[in-house]
This record gives structure tokens, sequence and C-alpha cells, in this order.
């Protein structure tokens, strides 16, 4: 392992470093921070079902226009999630995702990493957002590049921000 990165250090054109740099590498396997579960994923051909596998097949369907006749629910903003078999979440299922994302935030708020824009989050507390959520609801996971639950942070961050505000500024001074 050592090998290859200096095999990539000194083949990379743009490389600031010296190629008589010292590089230290950890001989111990870099650790997941702690709390942060790890992120699941799932291979489309494991999952026929799923009509929604990328944000295009949801924007490209007819089901999107509509979904809250089509797929019986009340939140048809959330008209993308669907089970394994491809059934559609319930609205129940719907609220406790909102619910428990809000908790997340709440988290984030707790150790200080939650901004008022959901763009400036750390890449950590992205990771561990997408994973608590895909750990209780895998099928919100059962997709490309957790495209799902990129869309479910626009439909409830904002609100949430908005209503903790108070809280949250004081931390970014």
């Amino acid at each position: 392992k050592r090998r290859a990165f200096e095999v990539l250090v000194a083949t990379r054109s743009d490389s600031s470093l010296p190629a008589n740099a010292d590089v230290i590498i950890p001989d111990t396997p870099l650790r997941r921070p702690s709390g942060i579960p790890k992120r699941m994923t799932y291979k489309k051909e494991d999952l026929p079902h799923i009509m929604f596998w990328t944000r295009k097949d949801y924007e490209n369907s007819k089901d999107k226009a509509s979904a809250q006749v089509v797929r019986n629910l009340k939140d048809s903003q959330l008209a993308f999630m669907e089970h394994e078999d491809g059934t559609p979440i319930t609205d129940a299922e719907a609220a406790k995702m909102r619910e428990t994302a809000r908790g997340v935030f709440v988290h984030l708020l707790s150790e200080g990493n939650a901004p008022s824009k959901w763009g400036q989050v750390s890449v950590v507390s992205q990771d561990f957002f997408f994973n608590v959520l895909a750990e209780r609801y895998p099928h919100s996971a059962m997709c490309e590049d957790m495209w799902k639950l990129q869309r479910l942070v626009p439909l409830t961050y904002p609100s949430w921000f908005r209503n903790n505000e108070d809280k949250v500024l004081p931390l970014e001074k």
C-alpha cells in the first residue's frame, strides 16, 4: 500500500510535494469517526422492482406528475420513496422519516454542525445524516448515490432551520 501511494504522488504532474518529501502513512487503517454508521449500498440488478433508481427515472416518470393519485399518498413530495418490492411508502412512514431527519438535525446542532444552509454542512455531517436514515429506513438508500436522501434534505432542513434559527446562529459566530 505504501508503494502504491508513493507511485501516485510521484506520477501526479500537479503534485505540490517535492520528490524527496517525507510522507507519513499511518500503519493502522483509518477508522470511521465514532457514531457514524457504515453507508449502505445496493445494486440496481438486485432490486428489479424499484421504479426510481435514479433521480432522472423519477423526473421522467408519469408517476411524478400524478404521484398523489397513482401512489395514493397524501405526502406526494416523497412519492419517490418506495419499498424493495416497488410499493410506495405510507404517509406514516413518510412522517417517521421526516421526524428522524429532524432528530439528526438536532444532533448536528448539539455538535455545533448545523449551518444556516445545508450546502454548508460538512461531509462528515452529511454522511451521518444519510447513514442514520439509510440504516433506519433501508428503502431510502435503494437508489443511485443516495439521491432519495439528497432530495429529502431540501424538503426538511429549511423549515427545521427556520424553526431553530435562534439556537443555530450563535454557533455560527
